[in-house]
């Protein structure tokens, strides 16, 4: 996450890239639009955070929960990349979820053809409304 501090009033317009530690850019982003004005109050309650437990975790005794907050009742998807940016596992297919703390979707650590995946990084990503949540996720053995 990034906090943009001392914006005016008016309309702005924000797309990301991000680097691997190799220094490769990926694309850009969707464009997302937001508007600031007098009156209106973007703050995003403290408890946003995205993350899983344990972490690291060892799939072979263990799996991974992982936790979000929903604003409001919607939509949620969640699916395991490997640092190559491929698919390994569709976790959450497109579901209805509640306002609030989730915590009852969780990683066994395989693969969506039923196999443990090697130790490394993995990425999970919640996907809800126009927001994306990036968790990393260290499996070791």
């Amino acid at each position: 996450s990034y906090v943009v501090e001392n914006l005016g009033d008016g309309e702005y317009y924000f797309a990301v890239t991000a680097y691997d530690t190799a220094g490769n850019e990926s694309g850009f982003s969707s464009e997302v639009t937001i508007e600031l004005g007098e009156g209106l109050d973007f703050e995003q309650p403290s408890n946003d955070k995205a993350y899983n437990f344990p972490n690291p975790f060892n799939p072979k005794v263990e799996s991974t929960a992982i936790r979000y907050f929903l604003p409001k009742s919607t939509m949620v998807s969640i699916n395991i990349y490997d640092v190559n940016d491929d698919l390994v596992r569709q976790v959450l297919p497109p579901t209805k979820k509640s306002t609030g703390e989730h915590v009852e979707d969780v990683w066994d650590g395989r693969s969506d053809s039923g196999g443990f995946v090697p130790n490394g990084i993995y990425f999970a990503i919640i996907r809800y409304d126009f927001t994306i949540k990036v968790v990393t996720i260290a499996v070791v053995y």
